[in-house]
C-alpha cells in the first residue's frame, strides 16, 4: 500500500474518533492482531486487511459516547443503538468518504466495518450471516476485535487476562468464531501478545 493512501485511510479513522484515544488504540490492536492471524492463511491482500481493520469500527462516530462509558447495565434500547455502529460506518463513507482511495479497497472496508460482529453459527449482527456467507476478512476482525475487547479494561467489567480470553474463544470455536481461524491465532498468540507489549509500552 501506497504511504500516501494509508495516510488518507488513519485520518478517515482518526476523524470518526477524535473523541476516544482508547477507541484509537482498540483499533490499532485490533488491525496488528489480525494480520497476525491472517498470516497463517495463504492468498491474503495485507493492504486490503490493513485498510478494512483500520475503518472496523468508525461506525462508533454516531453513537454518544457516554453509552460507551456507562457503568450500570445497558438497557434492551441502548444495547440495540450501540449495535447500530456496523451500519453506521455507511454513514460515514458517505461523509467523509475520499473519492481517490484505490476501487478494491472500499467492498472489503465495507464487509469489515458492516460484519465484524457476526456469527460463524449466524446468531450475529446485523444481518445474521453465518459460515461462509460472512466475508473472510470480517472473520479474522471478529476474532480480533473479540479478544482485544475482552483484555481491555471497560467501564462497566474488569478485564480478563490472557488466558482467559483465549479461552473463551476456544470456547466459541465453531459457534461465534470460525474454527481454523482459532486455531491461526492460537499460534500467533505469542506475536500477538508481544504487539500488546509494545503498544503498552510494559
Amino acid at each position: 500500500m501506497k504511504q500516501e493512501t494509508y495516510d488518507l485511510l488513519e485520518q478517515w479513522m482518526y476523524q470518526c474518533m477524535l473523541d476516544s484515544a482508547h477507541d484509537r488504540e482498540h483499533v490499532y490492536r485490533v488491525l496488528y492482531t489480525a494480520l497476525d492471524i491472517a498470516r497463517e492463511e495463504e492468498n491474503v491482500d495485507m493492504d486490503v486487511l490493513i485498510a478494512a481493520c483500520l475503518l472496523h469500527d468508525i461506525g462508533r462516530h454516531y453513537i454518544p459516547i457516554d453509552l460507551y462509558n456507562k457503568v450500570e447495565k445497558l438497557s434492551k434500547e441502548e444495547v440495540e443503538e450501540i449495535r447500530k455502529h456496523t451500519v453506521y460506518a455507511l454513514r460515514a463513507e458517505k461523509s467523509v468518504y475520499f473519492p481517490f482511495f484505490p476501487d478494491e479497497i472500499m467492498p472489503h472496508f465495507r464487509d469489515v466495518a458492516t460484519m465484524h460482529h457476526e456469527r460463524y453459527d449466524g446468531k450475529g449482527y446485523p444481518y445474521g450471516k453465518k459460515g461462509s456467507e460472512i466475508p473472510f476478512l470480517a472473520r479474522v476482525c471478529a476474532i480480533a476485535d473479540a479478544y482485544d475487547g475482552m483484555v481491555s479494561w471497560k467501564p462497566y467489567r474488569d478485564s480478563l487476562s490472557k488466558d482467559e480470553a483465549v479461552e473463551r474463544l476456544l470456547a466459541e470455536s465453531g459457534r461465534q468464531f470460525q474454527p481454523e481461524l482459532v486455531e491461526c491465532f492460537v499460534k500467533c498468540r505469542k506475536e500477538i501478545e508481544l504487539i500488546e507489549l509494545v503498544m503498552t509500552g510494559e
